[in-house]
């Protein structure tokens, strides 16, 4: 059973977790983007839909790295 997750309760929790795990004072924090691309799964072959994960850096405006994958 899935429950909708209370949005004000999730930005505290990810703001806390956030706080915790930037040491430095003006540490850079890295944006990770997702995505996934549609009709890129087989059902003939039991393969799922591809994903696209890039983590990105704002002082550099570059992405430093892209991966695919399927789970």
């Amino acid at each position: 059973m899935f429950e909708p997750i209370n949005p004000k309760v999730f930005e505290r929790c990810f703001q806390r977790w956030v706080e915790s795990i930037v040491e430095a004072p003006g540490a850079q924090v890295i944006p990770i983007d997702g995505k996934t691309l549609k009709v890129s799964y087989d059902t003939e072959q039991g393969k799922s839909a591809l994903h696209l994960v890039s983590a990105w850096s704002i002082d550099l405006s570059s992405c430093f790295r892209t991966s695919k994958t399927r789970r």
